[in-house]
């Protein structure tokens, strides 16, 4: 058996392919066909059977197979079988015309496309649905369902050091604004949002999606409340849209929002189906997104802190039932290098560990000028009852630090969620130096 050359083909375009065989280099040559199982990682197994030939791949001319249905002179296969973006409901699948033996081949293309590698998320819990706010149903539900399961993000409240939310219940949504373009809307019954394993069902309003829609998903309206208890924290690092039908839409911007916290804002302006692309990965700019809220440029404990803005549940910190500000803080520190300590701590347990090391200033020192807070310091705050990490000032009086400043900190275990928060001088026991 001998295979011949391989082709070079453009990197953006469907091709149809055909194997032939003959006993000669010089021909007669006779198509070969090629099941769906014998596609393996991209290569094509033969069965020879002991015979000795040629094999070759070859590109379907249109020269001896091209028609004109429509009468308007372009061949079938010249011409785009999609007459606009997003429009493909419009001309259907583009195979559903070809007949049984010489185009075949072709039309197991879609098989074959099944077939490639791609990745997959298969989701770890049952599928949610969430309405739109352009068709509120179910009603809106407590985020904890009643007879629900218990996950170690099923932390009680009311521990000490919990920090209550003043802006009421956590917000948790995601805005999609659609494109302007004639066929930017679809009729698909929903796409999917995969977050980590999680996969939510983002419904279409009763009218389907329009053109400029911008549309409000409340993750707080869920059909499975339960369902969201047990996410792993670092879930929220992985956000991905998807569409598998041919009835595409326009995605012109998406903002998530993650415990009143923005976890990703990008303007794609991408076309979603599975023609042009059935999915929209947005992992990488969720860390992009996070980071750039605090506007530095060193990788202080803050660079660790920001990526984990919006996560709820302990466990990433901490393996029991506690208060965790203190363990979010130490675990954003030791990321840059301190030995800060481990487990179930409190600020007492931090405050000797900085006082050990000669990184302790307290409340006094600091409006005596012995030391000024820098981004990612730690700080004792709220009688010793609560642990953030400094960010900066966001309005101060005089050169030293004085009752009425206010300053943005992150921190944890505020309404059992990782956040963003100004905070007030007076309030400060004391700083704990991180560099």
């Amino acid at each position: 058996m001998y295979l011949l050359s391989t082709l070079t083909l453009s990197a953006e375009s469907i091709v149809e392919l055909q194997m032939q065989y003959s006993n000669d280099l010089t021909g007669p040559w006779k198509p070969k066909n090629i099941g769906p199982h014998q596609i393996r990682n991209g290569n094509i197994l033969v069965r020879t059977t002991g015979r000795t030939g040629f094999y070759r791949l070859t590109l379907l001319g249109a020269q001896n197979r091209d028609t004109s249905a429509n009468g308007n002179g372009i061949g079938d296969f010249s011409e785009d079988p999609f007459t606009a973006p997003g429009d493909e409901r419009n001309t259907g699948d583009p195979f559903e015309n070809l007949t049984p033996g010489e185009f075949r081949e072709a039309a197991q293309f879609p098989t074959l496309l099944s077939a490639m590698p791609d990745y997959t998320i298969k989701p770890a819990n049952e599928l949610d649905f969430i309405p739109s706010d352009r068709d509120l149903s179910p009603p809106a539900r407590s985020r904890k369902s009643a007879g629900g399961s218990s996950s170690d993000d099923d932390y009680s409240t009311g521990l000490e050091g919990d920090e209550e939310d003043d802006r009421g219940s956590l917000d948790n949504y995601l805005l999609l604004e659609l494109g302007s373009h004639s066929n930017a809307g679809s009729n698909v019954s929903g796409i999917e949002l995969h977050i980590g394993g999680f996969t939510v069902l983002l419904a279409a309003p009763t009218s389907g999606f329009q053109p400029n829609q911008t549309l409000k998903y409340d993750f707080n309206n869920s059909s499975c409340p339960s369902c969201w208890d047990t996410m792993d924290p670092d879930d929220w690092d992985t956000i991905i849209l998807e569409n598998s039908s041919t009835d595409g839409l326009q995605i012109k911007s998406v903002v998530l929002v993650h415990s009143n916290e923005t976890v990703l804002e990008s303007n794609p302006n991408a076309w979603l189906d599975s023609y042009y692309g059935r999915k929209l990965d947005f992992s990488l700019e969720t860390g992009i997104t996070r980071w750039n809220q605090l506007f530095q440029n060193r990788a202080t404990a803050l660079y660790y802190a920001v990526q984990d803005l919006g996560q709820t549940g302990a466990k990433k910190y901490v393996s029991s039932d506690v208060a965790w500000c203190s363990e979010f803080a130490s675990w954003a520190l030791r990321r840059t290098g301190l030995n800060t300590p481990t487990g179930s701590i409190s600020t007492n347990t931090l405050q000797t560990y900085f006082q050990d090391r000669g990184r302790y200033f307290d409340k006094s020192d600091c409006e005596a000028g012995s030391y000024s807070p820098q981004a990612g310091d730690y700080i004792s705050y709220n009688g010793g009852n609560h642990s953030v990490l400094f960010v900066e000032w966001t309005s101060k009086a005089g050169a030293l630090p004085a009752d009425g400043d206010k300053f943005l900190t992150i921190e944890g275990n505020v309404s059992n969620a990782v956040v963003t928060r100004e905070r007030s001088w007076s309030k400060v026991e004391f700083v704990g130096r991180a560099h």
